[in-house]
């Protein structure tokens, strides 16, 4: 199984390096092209469109729990389950598509008044809600896919999107399209994506029939169940970063939300590269140990260490060298990206070197982060609704760095060592506050140097980004794994070659 993630986890890790490639060539393309409100209007659409993945109720997550507890179970068993979760999205299916519909006539509502009765923004709707419609109608087979740990699979299909959006949102853009080019370019991509799931999620669909006669191993009323209770624990995690351009461009402008959303990119790639190494098959991997009466306390507690030194990586080098990256990207009035991104690195940080609690939580059915993570986040909200009508962009900012450490610092903690054998001294400080410590040692060191020598010049920032490489790389070897990993690593190297 270690292998089987270790090849996801390289898949994905250059899926979301060709992303960022993509966003780096991409969006000062895009901003040339739309300008700095017709792009902040882009950014409101989708937010809002985004809001029809709710419609999921968490059941990917519990589906995937599911379909990966019955891994080792008869054929028949797993056939009636995937008959059930696909009965679940055609409903879900139905209803992305009412709620489509239902936008075309509240649209007006949601923007400022000069886009409000626009008929190019409803054809955007359009074409977001039909996107978002055939994802929930093969989301069954993304599942499939996901339980027979076959992330890889998943992440040729991102790949081959990016591709097919990328090159048709410039072909779109240079042929004056706008923002509606950028609603072509993502349907186009997004269909090529679901026939690659389609094709090769059907290979792994049972081959056996459904076993009628003793009802579904999962009813129905279960996987719903289960998945209301990972949707609240999505909804919160997921409410901020929807909410907060809608928020912008009603309390403020449409150009913060540009500027908010140019410094909350790099946040949103940090946090998917976390999620495509760690996410999805950490629920895999803990429900499997969990389905057979073992303890997975220790292998928890190892992701977890390993979460924390990749994380504080990540965080170390964006806050070194993302804010001169900005300036020399974007160029001249995109300083307040930059210092965004500082602040929204602390409470991402936070959460993120944590990042297999909630998977280990959900894999052991106890369920109270979800429904905590949801209040938090609906008084996250509340908070950034007032402050910004008061103090701007920052509105948005300060709640979210003050839920996180609640969250992350207090409840999260106590809820693992609550729930396992784990004490709070071996999780908390032996785990985590340790090796954060250990992890930021060659930052530390290096900080001074680069904020020497550092200029807003690519060649510049590239060394110090492949030097800072480096030098981690090397340091973690050697503080990070034992002589007996590491002579393993450089054979495995070596037989390669």
């Amino acid at each position: 199984m270690r292998r089987i993630l270790l090849k996801a986890g390289v898949l994905n890790l250059l899926d979301h390096g060709l992303k960022i490639l993509a966003v780096f060539f991409m969006t000062p393309f895009i901003l040339g092209h739309l300008g700095n409100e017709q792009y902040g209007l882009w950014a409101v659409i989708y937010s809002i469109l985004s809001y029809l993945e709710f419609l999921d109720l968490g059941a990917s997550n519990a589906g995937t729990r599911f379909y990966a507890r019955e891994s080792q179970a008869e054929t028949s068993r797993r056939a009636d389950l995937l008959r059930v979760i696909h009965r679940f999205y055609r409903g879900v299916a139905a209803m992305a598509l009412l709620f489509t519909i239902g936008l075309l006539f509240t649209i007006q509502y949601l923007l400022p008044a000069q886009y409000a009765t626009s008929h190019g923004i409803r054809g955007i709707v359009v074409l977001l809600g039909i996107v978002i419609t055939v994802r929930f109608l093969t989301r069954p087979l993304l599942i499939v896919l996901r339980a027979n740990l076959r992330q890889d699979i998943v992440a040729w299909s991102e790949m081959a999107r990016l591709l097919v959006q990328t090159i048709t949102t410039v072909l779109l853009l240079n042929q004056g399209w706008g923002i509606n080019g950028l609603a072509w370019s993502f349907l186009l991509g997004a269909g090529l994506q679901q026939a690659f799931i389609l094709f090769a999620g059907t290979k792994l669909l049972p081959k056996a029939q459904v076993n009628s006669e003793n009802g579904p191993v999962v009813p129905m009323v279960e996987l719903i169940t289960t998945s209301l209770i990972a949707f609240t624990g999505l909804l919160g995690n997921q409410l901020r970063t929807i909410t907060n351009p809608l928020i912008l461009s009603k309390m403020v402008s449409l150009e913060a939300v540009t500027l908010y959303a140019v410094g909350a990119r790099f946040i949103m790639i940090f946090d998917s590269i976390v999620n495509s190494l760690f996410g999805g098959q950490l629920l895999v991997a803990f429900s499997r140990i969990l389905a057979t009466n073992r303890h997975a306390d220790r292998q928890f507690l190892e992701s977890t260490k390993y979460s924390v030194w990749f994380v504080t990586f990540c965080a170390g080098g964006l806050a070194l060298l993302g804010p001169p990256f900005i300036e020399r990207w974007l160029g001249e009035g995109f300083e307040v990206s930059q210092s965004l991104l500082l602040l929204l690195l602390i409470p991402a940080s936070i959460r993120l070197c944590q990042y297999p609690a909630g998977d280990y939580l959900f894999s052991m059915k106890r369920y109270a982060l979800s429904y905590i993570t949801l209040a938090l986040a609906l008084l996250n909200v509340l908070a950034c609704v007032i402050l910004s009508r008061k103090i701007g962009i920052m509105g948005v900012i300060y709640p979210t760095c003050i839920e996180a450490a609640i969250r992350y610092g207090i409840i999260v903690p106590f809820l693992i060592c609550h729930n396992s054998g784990i004490s709070i001294v071996s999780y908390v400080w032996s785990t985590v506050v340790q090796n954060i410590a250990l992890a930021s040692i060659p930052f530390l060191i290096l900080a001074p140097f680069i904020k020497y020598s550092i200029s807003p010049s690519y060649l510049i920032i590239i060394t110090w980004g492949a030097g800072c490489f480096i030098v981690f790389t090397a340091y973690a070897s050697v503080v990070l794994l034992t002589s007996e990993q590491r002579v393993r690593v450089i054979h495995s190297i070596i037989k390669r070659k």
